[in-house]
């Protein structure tokens, strides 16, 4: 964890094997989390260097790393050694300036390297939540983010990833994150063992609970996209002239004539679309004429319309129409789908149906799921923003006035149709996550708020590290 000081009792120093060591063959340097960040000069972070052989197995051995900060102005190392009990490197690294520092683990010719900030100023323009963590994006086009993505544990800080890159968009997910940059070329990190990084044959699936990469790779696209979207174990991206290209798992048939796993993009058959949806085994979108149609586990289906947007959490999926009604599809255990059921429902609902609500809303948001492995026992919530600016929620757990962490846990349903939450703000976009929701309000700050293990607060606190907070 971030912050954390480790049980190490290595003593302080470089490589015990010299700085001059290089081993007898080619190895991978990987350190973890990718990237980090402080509040305040004179915190310190600790860093782990996972060292392996070339195809991701374990090397057989511990391996010291030597440990360098690139700019001592800002970042120094102040510890390092063998973590004793995780028998791995690891090094801790003190925030002595303002600003940002790369630190570079090396076994020889073998490195990697993170970024460690000091967060002050900054600025997001646009927020994105998954399941387990959020990402952000700042008037830079810079990436920040932070809780579980991607398959690392970033702790409770924004933290800097891919710092030479520049982003327009993000989809944060557990195990798998993917974004676009400034040009549309799009970039994933996580686990590949269905080829969801979408750059050929994929790494190993999982070595000491860590995802093969950590560091964004670029996909094999043959054009670039204007959005992208993660579910449960595949990828989709939208280009310009509307054609969908999907990769990863498509056994279920969400690929549509393409059936298997993919590492590099498909074009999904000649239908044209103006954004995509779906959730776990299906991938849904609104057809240029705003007409709502899925692929996914054996069945071809079209949900009525026209919709003006979509979004598709884990396992359901809701739209608004031209008059900016909700309508939601899929699983309801947890009161997702708003439909005023009292008592859970684990079965499918195939069509969109309206919302139980008269509220009209501009944007929606379907959440991710937080809970047990089995599904059946995870919670899930949606989120939109009216026409006014604030902000409503439906499922479980959703937070709102006069509903405690309590009475969501003793009930899957907690809010079966839509409340009204943090009514005192007004939000420019609000996206749901797995137990917690984040979203940008009308001062330019973002926000979250959730379940304590997500957040760690019921009310919305505004991201640490952010200009005028």
């Amino acid at each position: 964890m971030l912050g954390a000081c480790s049980d190490a009792t290595a003593p302080t120093g470089r490589n015990p094997k010299g700085d001059d060591y290089v081993p007898d063959r080619p190895l991978r340097v990987v350190l973890t989390p990718p990237g980090a960040a402080v509040t305040a000069v004179g915190d310190a972070v600790d860093l782990w260097s996972r060292v392996t052989e070339m195809d991701g197995s374990q090397s057989g051995e511990t391996i010291p790393v030597t440990w360098r900060s690139l700019d001592t102005t800002v970042v120094r190392v102040e510890a390092q050694g063998v973590d004793s009990l995780r028998r791995i490197p690891w090094a801790r690294l003190r925030v002595v300036g303002a600003g940002e520092a790369d630190v570079v683990a090396r076994v020889g010719p073998y490195a990697d390297t993170t970024r460690v900030a000091l967060l002050q100023d900054l600025v997001f323009d646009t927020v994105a939540a998954g399941s387990h963590g959020a990402c952000a994006l700042t008037n830079e086009d810079r990436l920040y983010c932070w809780g579980a993505v991607g398959g690392a544990d970033l702790g409770a800080l924004p933290v800097p990833l891919a710092p030479s890159l520049r982003f327009s968009t993000v989809a944060p997910a557990l195990y798998n994150t993917c974004a676009l940059d400034i040009e549309g070329r799009a970039w994933c990190w996580g686990l590949d063992h269905l080829g969801q990084l979408g750059n050929g044959p994929g790494a190993p699936d999982w070595d000491d609970g860590l995802p093969a990469g950590l560091d964004p790779v670029r996909v094999e696209a043959p054009i670039p996209f204007r959005s992208i979207g993660v579910w449960r174990e595949h990828v989709c991206g939208l280009d310009a002239a509307g054609q969908a290209w999907c990769w990863g798992d498509g056994t279920n048939g969400q690929f549509g004539d393409f059936v298997g796993s993919f590492d590099t993009p498909r074009a999904m058959g000649d239908r044209r679309y103006s954004q995509l949806g779906g959730h776990r085994n299906v991938v849904c979108g609104l057809t240029l004429e705003g007409w709502h149609h899925c692929l996914g586990e054996d069945t071809l289906r079209t949900s009525g319309g026209p919709f003006t947007a979509l979004d598709g959490g884990y396992g359901h999926e809701c739209a608004l129409d031209m008059d900016g009604r909700p309508w939601c599809r899929g699983r309801n255990q947890s009161g997702q789908l708003g439909h005023g059921d009292e008592l859970s429902d684990f079965d499918v609902h195939e069509a969109l149906l309206p919302v139980d609500t008269n509220v009209r809303f501009r944007s929606i948001s379907a959440g991710e799921i937080k809970g047990s492995k089995a599904y059946q026992f995870g919670r899930s919530h949606t989120c939109a923003v009216d026409l006014s600016g604030a902000g409503w929620c439906w499922g479980t757990p959703v937070f709102a006035e006069g509903l405690s962490v309590e009475d969501c846990a003793q009930d899957h349903i907690c809010v079966p149709r839509p409340v009204q939450v943090a009514p005192g703000l007004r939000w420019n976009h609000l996206d749901a996550g797995g137990s917690f929701q984040c979203g940008q309000t009308t001062d330019g700050l973002v926000r979250c708020w959730g379940a304590p293990e997500a957040v760690g607060s019921s009310e919305p606190l505004s991201v640490a590290g952010q200009r005028g907070d």
